[in-house]
């Protein structure tokens, strides 16, 4: 079976992503993970995402040990998120900025993220489930003072269930979840997927 898919060879944040996606048939993977899912809050542009399927794919077993590293380094991830966004808003870091206007409209919700930002406990952590970009909500969290202990609540909840669908969906689906995980990047051609060590 061919697994080859069709990405963006030529993007730097392709490259970083297949460079990530490689850590997970390493000893290292569960530690990549975590770093991962950490960054992936404030500055990162490649999801845990590209680790957990793989793995998943490669030991559905351990799917519940996966999402448990995933969910827990992404809400300690939070923090920092959280603090970069509260750091612009007081002025700190002029040179950085980020865009919290983007439109959402499903799952119910309808309006900019600024906006779905300053509702309920219950819009945030939608916000978190279903925001392709976590660092939006996290750093948006801050920009726009939502408060920390409802931002860790929110993704904490939001976050695991996250995880969950996107191990379920590796356990069962295998290679074709890889493939339209990764098949974002359109335009070339990726190496096939990583050999993942049981252990």
């Amino acid at each position: 079976m061919d697994s080859t898919l069709p990405v963006a060879k030529s993007g730097l944040i392709t490259r970083l992503y297949l460079r990530v996606e490689s850590y997970a048939g390493t000893p290292a993977a569960i530690v990549a993970l975590a770093v991962v899912s950490f960054v992936d809050s404030s500055f990162f542009p490649v999801t845990p995402f590209a680790l957990l399927v793989p793995m998943v794919i490669a030991e559905p077993r351990r799917w519940w040990r996966l999402v448990l590293v995933g969910t827990l380094a992404s809400v300690a991830g939070c923090v920092l998120g959280w603090g970069i966004g509260m750091a612009i808003r007081a002025g700190v870091l002029h040179f950085f900025t980020i865009d919290v206007s983007m439109r959402i409209d499903s799952f119910g919700l309808h309006g900019s993220v600024a906006e779905l930002l300053a509702g309920n406990l219950w819009t945030l952590v939608l916000l978190f489930i279903v925001t392709p970009l976590f660092k939006i909500v996290t750093i948006g969290s801050g920009l726009v003072g939502v408060p920390l202990p409802s931002v860790l609540l929110a993704a904490a909840i939001g976050r695991s269930l996250r995880f969950f669908v996107i191990a379920a969906l590796a356990a069962f689906g295998g290679a074709k979840v890889r493939a339209w995980l990764v098949g974002r990047y359109p335009h070339a051609q990726s190496p096939p997927a990583p050999a993942v060590e049981k252990g």
